[in-house]
């Protein structure tokens, strides 16, 4: 399996991947070892090579959480960081002064292979989306609640 184990090997990579994704809408070198990568539903990634150890970090920004549902998005953001060995290491935080809520997941370099890498930032890049469709979400009223529980009763 061939490993992705420096910057030029990742940008060899995306090179040949990104024509086989009908999803990546745009890739742009930022700087060396540092990659935009622009998805068709308008979602965007930050992909960094980072030394000691060599991992390949994706980022997402997610959006900031209104204040009348941000409890709520901080209790389900912490679940799902809980979750990180379903998620395959993938876990939310929150970045700058703002409080944008962002996803992260971490590569490493002996165990990426070149050719995997497409449905990791395919899938990235869809859970990202989710994620963003959540902290958007206007907040469910009560009997939006009591729908729903009355859904669960007769189930």
């Amino acid at each position: 399996m061939e490993t992705l184990d420096e910057p030029r090997t990742l940008t060899n990579r995306l090179v040949d991947i990104a024509p086989l994704s009908d999803k990546i809408a745009a890739i742009a070198e930022a700087d060396d070892g540092t990659w935009v990568l622009e998805f068709t539903d308008k979602t965007v990634v930050m992909m960094e090579w980072m030394n000691n150890p060599e991992r390949i970090v994706l980022n997402a920004p997610l959006g900031v959480p209104p204040k009348d549902r941000a409890e709520e998005i901080f209790s389900l953001a912490l679940s799902f960081s809980a979750l990180s060995r379903e998620s395959c290491g993938a876990r939310l935080g929150m970045g700058g002064k703002d409080g944008e809520m962002v996803l992260i997941r971490e590569l490493h370099c002996n165990t990426a292979g070149g050719w995997d890498l497409l449905p990791v930032l395919e899938h990235f890049a869809y859970v990202a989306s989710w994620w963003q469709d959540v902290i958007n979400q206007p907040p469910r009223t009560h009997a939006a609640n009591e729908d729903m529980s009355a859904m669960l009763v007769r189930a």
